[in-house]
């Protein structure tokens, strides 16, 4: 072929791959706005901070965005969530802007591919390669999602072709675009190492035989590598990588974990179809026969890619599909490779390639659209479980639970912890928590417990958060309720109902004709009582005017124990306080609480002189037979939360802290 030629070839390569891309492009707009599908579990994590980054940012200034991100999520690495910052800075804060990372990365990819799979073998294949794999479905169905995943393929591509493109790692401009991708790479996911190191060791291990492997090459990769990293990384290194271990290998990934052979068969129907995987095999047999196998070095470098991270997630626990989405590419590539070197001329090339992507891209166009393509492309409904077409479910205006929330009760300095008593796609902890990163009202939403299979424990975690409401929806349907994480639900409802726990309902809300939520809220009890009769008489006066008669402590149960203390106002007092409560048993913190004196709705300022208040809370404190119960109570200005000296008895003044022993 000669020069123009040469440069007529590869200017209709590049207007091809652009062509495909910008189809891409418009198909994923497409999709974006007829999907009404709310984030679910981790996108909506990863979306939540997303958000609290760009106001720690545009609000607090540059010093505390980078402690907010240097303390960002302890077990998961966070830089997904610091590139839509650019997207909201210029689009604002919608999800739509954060999505754009994604379609970015559908450009990023599509270029590396390209140029990798050219470079490897032909520009047909590059362009070839770049479809095949944005046709897979695992591909598509992480790009429509804000999950770190479909962007770590993207820079384990970018890896790959800046590692073929070092000569044997000769090339220190390479070397370090290398490290700078290899950080870039760790902070998108700590498993980044697994997917290009087996193709590192094969590079490294011909570069050592050619004499090009030094220690300066290896430091033009590791220490730009390092540096990135650092950013991050040491002030969660341990929890990080145990997380990770157990995630893998560990009691986590058991929780996640199915058969091997279950495995295989989502790999091939979830992750490259049917239709890939049977040309796959046909194609590398056809080049097996016929001798048309790359050369040995293409081949090596493909296989550490592939192989390495296959053996490290089959021999997992953890066999989440998502974890393949990385070594997509490299079966693309390798798919695309054979078909040129099996057919040599161009346009039966073009023929073979397009024809070999033609059922996966109907499969792609029925994913993408709304229901009635779909139905006339002829489609049943085949799991392929992260691709899926966009619908309309779980665009419920879940905002209304947290305006009923602010609502209910009078404002607070603290966050109060809100339990959500669901683990569903549409209504979750997580969900809630990045709807509130919106709101930003004060409130920190949890849930029953991950994967709790006890109801003791649900109860104990609810005590210990000092939570102020539970969230308790109803009429979820049974089958989108996964087993594992919605092992309690029903007993807390059931204790709810019997009022064992001490919250009672404070409003119902009805987010579907099926689905309604109850918000109870913890029980503020308290009465007017014409003298107080406390088992443990106390007289301490605080200096707003306040004085403390004394409290009771009895069981309710075997876990539960009812705290009750008695307030009165010798004089007029002039603001409203909230009461802080510690309690702990050798050493040990049960219970941490606060509230308002009478829940705000008798406040101190309207009592008369005189009036005797019994204020009852309800408090995790299981059974013990010597060890009593250490409290501490005092009082705080509702405003600025300043701590209420303690004027008499001296023995109780120090710290502002009525120190009691409750024995049962």
């Amino acid at each position: 072929m000669n020069g123009r030629a040469a440069q007529t070839s590869s200017a209709a390569s590049w207007a091809l791959l652009a062509l495909v891309t910008l189809a891409l492009l418009l198909v994923a707009r497409s999709y974006y706005l007829h999907d009404r599908r709310p984030p679910t579990f981790d996108d909506a994590w990863f979306l939540e901070t997303s958000l609290n980054l760009y106001h720690r940012l545009t609000e607090n200034g540059l010093g505390e965005f980078v402690s907010a991100y240097a303390g960002s999520f302890r077990t998961k690495a966070p830089l997904i969530s610091v590139l839509p910052l650019p997207f909201y800075l210029l689009l604002g804060t919608r999800p739509q802007s954060a999505i754009l990372v994604n379609l970015a990365f559908i450009v990023i990819t599509n270029i590396y591919l390209f140029l990798l799979a050219r470079r490897l073998f032909s520009a047909a294949a590059g362009v070839a390669a770049a479809l095949f794999y944005q046709t897979m479905p695992l591909a598509y169905g992480l790009s429509r999602i804000f999950l770190a995943d479909y962007g770590l393929a993207c820079l384990t591509v970018m890896f790959l072709y800046h590692l073929v493109g070092s000569e044997r790692l000769s090339r220190t401009s390479s070397n370090v675009a290398l490290g700078v991708i290899a950080g870039l790479g760790l902070l998108m996911k700590v498993l980044f190492p697994l997917y290009v190191a087996g193709p590192l060791l094969v590079v490294s291990w011909q570069a050592s035989r050619s004499g090009s492997l030094s220690w300066r090459a290896l430091a033009g990769i590791a220490v730009p590598a390092t540096l990135l990293a650092a950013t991050w990384y040491p002030f969660h290194l341990t929890e990080v990588f145990l997380y990770a271990w157990q995630a893998g290998y560990g009691e986590i990934g058991g929780q996640y974990g199915g058969g091997l052979a279950v495995w295989l068969a989502q790999v091939v129907q979830q992750g490259v179809t049917p239709y890939y995987a049977a040309a796959l095999l046909i194609c590398g047999l056809a080049a097996l026969v016929s001798g048309q196998r790359p050369a040995s070095g293409v081949v090596w470098l493909l296989l550490g890619w592939i192989v390495l991270p296959l053996a490290a997630l089959a021999a997992g626990r953890n066999r989440e599909i998502r974890f393949l989405l990385p070594v997509l590419p490299a079966l693309a590539i390798v798919l695309a490779g054979l078909v040129c070197r099996l057919v040599r001329r161009p346009a039966l090339q073009a023929v073979a390639l397009a024809a070999l992507a033609f059922y996966p891209l109907r499969i792609y166009a029925a994913y993408s659209f709304p229901e009635p393509l779909r139905a006339r492309l002829g489609f049943s409904d085949t799991d392929l479980g992260w691709a899926r077409p966009p619908d309309q479910r779980g665009d419920w205006d879940q905002r209304r639970v947290l305006e009923a929330l602010e609502h209910l009760g009078l404002p607070s300095l603290r966050a109060r912890y809100v339990v959500i008593g669901a683990e569903h796609p549409f209504f979750n902890a997580n969900l809630f928590q990045y709807l509130n990163a919106y709101t930003r009202y004060p409130f920190v939403f949890s849930s029953l417990g991950y994967a709790e299979s006890s109801a003791e424990r649900a109860v104990e975690r609810i005590y210990r958060l000092d939570t102020r409401y539970l969230v308790m929806p109803d009429g979820l349907p049974r089958h989108e309720l996964a087993p594992l994480f919605n092992q309690v639900n029903d007993e807390i409802q059931a204790q709810l109902d019997r009022s064992v726990l001490g919250f009672h309902l404070r409003t119902t809300i009805a987010l579907t004709p099926e689905v309604h939520v109850g918000i109870w809220e913890r029980d503020a009890g308290w009465e007017q009582v014409a003298a107080a009769t406390p088992t443990q008489p106390l007289a301490v006066d605080f200096a707003g005017g306040l004085r403390l008669l004394g409290c009771d402590w009895k069981r309710r149960n075997p876990h539960l124990c009812e705290f009750s203390y008695y307030l009165t106002a010798p004089g007029r007092v002039v603001e409203d306080y909230r009461v802080n409560l510690e309690f702990r048993r050798r050493g040990e913190m049960l219970a941490v609480q606060d509230q308002y004196v009478t829940g705000g709705a008798h406040p101190p300022f309207e009592w008369s002189p005189g009036e005797i208040v019994k204020q009852t809370i309800t408090v995790w404190a299981p059974a013990a037979s010597h060890d009593p119960v250490e409290a501490r109570l005092w009082l705080t200005s509702w405003g600025l939360g300043d701590p209420q000296p303690v004027v008499s008895p001296v023995s109780f003044a120090r710290d502002d802290v009525v120190a009691l022993r409750l024995a049962e």
